[in-house]
């Protein structure tokens, strides 16, 4: 069930009595309805808005104050979890979020794991300055390498991502995968072990917020496969601005439909009404 007014209280002020929160337009636009979301990755970056909820009776905003939304959920199956993207607090030198994305590495010679990249960052936003990095392992030993990076990690210029590499298939590496658009590359050598770390200096703006990085590694390796190239993982540095606290806040309250929950001021999920 679930329920919309105009807001009397503001993220800042929410009070721990739900209904305190409601202005006098309350209205019930969700009744005893079962919603389904489809699995759905997880990570620390913001993800696209996926899931659609429509409302049983449509709530005409105004907008003269803050929205205030309320659902209660009275059943679910036994243990399951659902992530949504969720905001809280403010940063005034908030490092990139890194994530993994895209096919996991091939073998290189001489391993029994795949080709490997994690990612992370060193940012002074008072100085407008940052660098990002990119730390390969279980690569071919002593192996030139680059780390090649692009603004998509879904399509190199028409060509949708992440695309198996010719002549890999089949080969000791296994398949082999191009993760990235291809637009920057730095160059490097991979050490005995088969790692390295790539380091690439930026400027930063706070307009750059929201911005995302996407790369993966390449090393030549002439007995893995027919290509003579062993690839990693994708990462992604997804650029975050300084912050304040988010407009919104929640009330929120587990095991019961109790008229009063726990305050979460300038805390809330990432959401989006439309209209039909």
């Amino acid at each position: 069930d679930g329920w919309m007014s105009t807001a009397v209280t503001t993220g800042a002020t929410v009070n721990a009595n739900f209904d305190a929160n409601h202005g006098s337009d309350k209205t019930q636009a969700l009744t005893n309805r079962t919603v389904n979301f489809p699995p759905y990755g997880t990570e620390i970056i913001p993800y696209p808005f996926i899931y659609t909820v429509p409302l049983d009776v449509p709530f005409n905003f105004g907008g003269t104050g803050p929205l205030c939304w309320e659902v209660q959920i009275t059943s679910r199956p036994a243990g399951a979890s659902m992530f949504h993207d969720y905001v809280g607090g403010s940063a005034t030198n908030p490092s990139f979020a890194v994530s993994r994305y895209g096919a996991d590495g091939c073998i290189a010679t001489g391993r029994t794991q795949a080709f490997a990249l994690t990612g992370g960052s060193s940012v002074t936003w008072s100085n407008l300055t940052g660098q990002l990095t990119a730390t390969a392992s279980q690569g071919p030993a002593n192996a030139p390498a680059l780390y090649a990076f692009g603004m998509s990690g879904t399509s190199h210029f028409g060509v949708p991502l992440p695309a198996q590499l010719p002549n890999t298939a089949g080969f000791p590496s296994g398949a082999c995968f191009l993760n990235t658009e291809l637009l920057f590359t730095v160059f490097g050598t991979l050490s005995s072990a088969g790692g390295a770390t790539f380091r690439l200096d930026l400027p930063l703006d706070p307009s750059f917020g929201g911005t995302n990085l996407f790369g993966q590694v390449a090393a030549l390796d002439a007995s893995a496969n027919a290509l003579g190239l062993v690839t990693t993982n994708g990462i992604n540095h997804h650029i975050v601005a300084p912050h304040g606290n988010p407009p919104g806040g929640r009330i929120y309250l587990s095991g019961s439909l109790g008229a009063t929950g726990n305050v979460g001021a300038n805390q809330t999920l990432v959401v989006q009404f439309t209209t039909p």
